[in-house]
């Protein structure tokens, strides 16, 4: 069976929910962050940009008190665990970064430390984390890539599972995980500026390791 590594912000649960439903999907979500292209025998994963998904994973950590809420109120084998009420530093960071451009700014510039937020026992951390944490650096991962099943591009995952697996996934805002569900603005714009230290620095190496995947025959867009 093909493990579907939960990197976070590539679509984990709503493949967990479509698991729920079709069990004969040949994939088998891994049940936690844990798993990684090392200590799995064959993997899939998901494919965003590293930009996106950083914004994408400050907007999971800011509305958890929401999110929370909806999940209660699901169906018993939609509920997921892992809720975890934000922490005093995480309310505080949140109250001075309102985006996440202001958060990248403020690790651009040292005035808070992406280090310390990796430390801390919070799913923030597993949201910040780099592709690199799952997947290793582009010269471990070719040393490995003989295990890669698939590489779904996320923003195409309803039509390249409909084509693949003759499988829709969900079209509910909660089961899909869609920014649908709330009635809060979540920006994803970012300075031009912060845009350059993000894919030239902060995670070029995710960059590189996507850019090699992307031009791979299981990649699938």
């Amino acid at each position: 069976m093909v493990v579907y590594l939960h990197i976070p912000k590539t679509a984990g649960t709503a493949i967990k929910n479509l698991k729920v439903d079709n069990p004969s999907l040949p994939l088998k979500p891994a049940s936690n962050h844990s798993f990684n292209i090392k200590n799995v025998n064959q993997v899939a994963f998901g494919v965003r940009d590293p930009l996106e998904r950083f914004c994408s994973g400050y907007w999971e950590r800011f509305t958890q008190e929401q999110r929370k809420i909806l999940n209660n109120s699901a169906p018993i084998r939609y509920r997921r665990s892992g809720y975890k009420p934000l922490s005093n530093w995480e309310i505080d960071l949140f109250k001075r970064y309102q985006t996440p451009d202001a958060l990248i700014s403020a690790f651009a510039n040292n005035q808070f430390s992406y280090k310390f937020i990796l430390e801390q026992k919070t799913p923030l951390a597993d949201l910040f984390r780099p592709y690199t944490f799952w997947l290793g650096k582009l010269e471990n991962y070719i040393e490995l890539e003989h295990k890669v099943s698939y590489a779904f591009d996320v923003n195409n995952l309803s039509r390249i599972f409909e084509n693949l697996f003759n499988l829709k996934l969900p079209d509910d805002p909660f089961l899909k995980r869609s920014r649908q569900q709330f009635n809060l603005e979540q920006s994803y714009v970012v300075s031009d500026e912060n845009i350059q230290w993000f894919k030239n620095i902060f995670r070029k190496d995710d960059y590189d390791l996507l850019d090699h995947i992307k031009q791979q025959v299981y990649y699938l867009i």
